[in-house]
């Protein structure tokens, strides 16, 4: 099967995906696999060097794309650690 087979398939399957999950995003191709399963592996605490040596990125900044925090990661690090050990009257609360 050649490349261009696989991507006219996975996109095929992902218009079809779509209007069950409309999140799928509209340009899925091969490569979005590769991404993510390392943004996984980053997000999971693999070390970034191990990342772009099994991808087989000959540069370490290559591989920073995945270093980007995603917002998750963000409100995590802004977490304050004593959180957890106050009362709930004095905890900080968002206003939605």
């Amino acid at each position: 099967m050649s490349d261009d087979t696989v991507r006219y398939f996975l996109r095929q399957y992902a218009v079809e995906a779509k209007s069950d999950c409309p999140s799928i995003p509209d340009n899925v191709h091969p490569h979005l696999f590769r991404h993510s399963r390392a943004m996984h592996l980053y997000r999971r605490g693999m070390d970034l060097t191990l990342i772009s040596q099994w991808l087989g990125h000959a540069n370490l900044e290559t591989s920073l794309i995945y270093a980007h925090a995603d917002t998750e990661q963000k409100r995590q690090a802004l977490k304050n650690p004593w959180e957890e050990r106050l009362p709930a009257a004095l905890k900080f609360r968002s206003i939605r």
